[in-house]
């Protein structure tokens, strides 16, 4: 029988980012080679280093012992709950860029990014219809190929990407609206309320989803 080890770690890089958002396992089976390994646990940061909700630009690696590597800086802000691996070697993470017009957190337009194991960027998604505000995602990874389900939280809405996987690349096969109606509202709190959190049960074929407004 073996015994759980409790770790206690930081998630905050050099550059100072704070409140981390996205959390995501690195697989067992994940191709080796890169800057990250099976049993890792990487975490996405929303706040920069003044803990400004919606400005934060780094993924964190955090090993099974406990030591703490930066995976990925994005030049896009705001990274969220959006954060998964597929199998073949990539990481998939959303982002919510957030400015202060006049001291209102004022989100906008989002999107979706893909590094590669080595945290290089290979891929941006965006589509202002579809990929608005992508806020959780969850992934139906069968390898060569995955569904990558995502809520956005500024439509209330959460699309289904169908996505082909190869050893070098991710390409994007289809895009589909496969819910809305959602509620959806600012939040002094949290910037903005919706559909957040997301699991997929490949049992049933069916998807689970938070609705937080």
């Amino acid at each position: 029988m073996n015994s759980l080890q409790s770790i206690t770690a930081t998630t905050i890089p050099s550059n100072g980012d704070l409140n981390p958002y996205g959390v995501a396992f690195v697989p067992a089976g994940f191709p080796s080679g890169g800057s990250i390994a099976a049993g890792d646990l990487l975490i996405a940061n929303f706040n920069n280093n003044t803990n400004l909700q919606g400005t934060g630009t780094t993924i964190v690696r955090t090993s099974p012992t406990g030591s703490l590597s930066v995976f990925a800086t994005s030049t896009l802000i705001g990274l969220d709950t959006a954060l998964g691996v597929l199998s073949r070697g990539f990481v998939i993470v959303g982002n919510l860029p957030v400015t202060y017009p006049g001291g209102v957190a004022t989100p906008h337009q989002g999107s979706l990014q893909i590094f590669n194991r080595n945290g290089a960027l290979i891929s941006t998604l965006n589509d202002s219809t579809l990929l608005d505000s992508p806020w959780d995602l969850t992934i139906n990874d069968q390898g060569s190929q995955a569904q990558v389900f995502v809520s956005n939280v500024l439509s209330g809405t959460v699309t289904r990407l169908n996505l082909s996987v190869t050893s070098t690349q991710v390409t994007v096969v289809s895009k589909t609206r496969i819910g809305s109606g959602y509620a959806h509202q600012p939040n002094a709190a949290a910037v903005v309320a919706g559909p957040t959190g997301l699991a997929y049960d490949p049992d049933r074929d069916t998807l689970y989803v938070a609705s937080t407004a």
